[in-house]
């Protein structure tokens, strides 16, 4: 379901902000009643926030299509039913998070795996680093880029964007695309929507990006002693930035 803003003035949103049960008699009676309560004939309603150490990360909402006030009994019930979808939350959440560590670390063994199995060949190393970059970062596609003199080389990919530059091929080193900025500026380079940007801005991405349909993507320089040596990015087809977790896991990738 969609998010619904916090609106001071409903039950909902008052037991969010005020973390407290928010019992009302007549909904139709009170001021500023929405057009949805009007079109449902709520009455008597009670909204309960769940909330986790002490911060309120939901509610829980009953009503009655017509007026009696609901009972101390009753409002303790809903307390209760609260506490509890706070725990199943909490255990998803915790459940997720448990997840998300097994698989960095498969992953992690993976990459160490292929190095230990081929010191002297860093394609392997290079290929099996893209996937997993894509695949637990959640995007579309991950690229690796080696800086030759003043020019960037793609020594990888992974992804369903189609391709516009092969693996193996150059282009030159410049701040008009997200990796050649993340090279020079030795940052990272974090591109919520490249449409948003200025074409001039970006000369050698923003067209390709438009015709590709690439909205993010995040590059990562591959520093060695305060130097780039190129960089890793990975891209997404619709608006979404990357988050904190993600672009640290970049970095470990890189």
């Amino acid at each position: 379901s969609r998010p619904v803003p916090a609106v001071p003035e409903r039950a909902g949103g008052r037991a969010l902000l005020e973390k407290k049960p928010i019992h009302i008699l007549d909904v139709q009676a009170e001021e500023n009643v929405s057009e949805v309560a009007r079109q449902t004939g709520e009455r008597s309603r009670l909204a309960v926030p769940l909330l986790r150490e002490g911060a309120a990360i939901g509610t829980i909402t009953i009503w009655r299509d017509f007026v009696e006030p609901f009972t101390d009994r009753q409002i303790e019930l809903v307390k209760t039913f609260a506490d509890q979808a706070v725990i199943a939350i909490e255990n998803v959440r915790l459940f997720n998070e448990l997840t998300e560590a097994l698989e960095q670390q498969t992953a992690t063994s993976e990459i160490l795996g292929v190095i230990a199995s081929s010191p002297t060949d860093i394609q392997p190393v290079l290929d099996v680093v893209a996937e997993n970059a894509a695949r637990l970062c959640d995007a579309n596609d991950a690229q690796i880029y080696r800086v030759e003199g003043d020019v960037r080389r793609k020594v990888a990919s992974y992804g369903n964007i189609p391709i516009d530059l092969a693996v193996g091929e150059t282009r030159s080193l410049s701040r008009g695309s997200v990796s050649g900025r993340a090279i020079l500026d030795r940052q990272i380079v974090h591109m919520r929507d490249m449409m948003a940007e200025r074409e001039e801005d970006y000369t050698d991405a923003w067209r390709v990006d438009e015709r590709l349909g690439i909205r993010t993507s995040l590059a990562v320089p591959l520093l060695r002693e305060g130097d780039a040596v190129g960089a890793i990015m990975i891209r997404r087809t619709e608006v979404r930035p990357f988050t904190d977790k993600q672009i640290e896991l970049m970095k470990t990738f890189a």
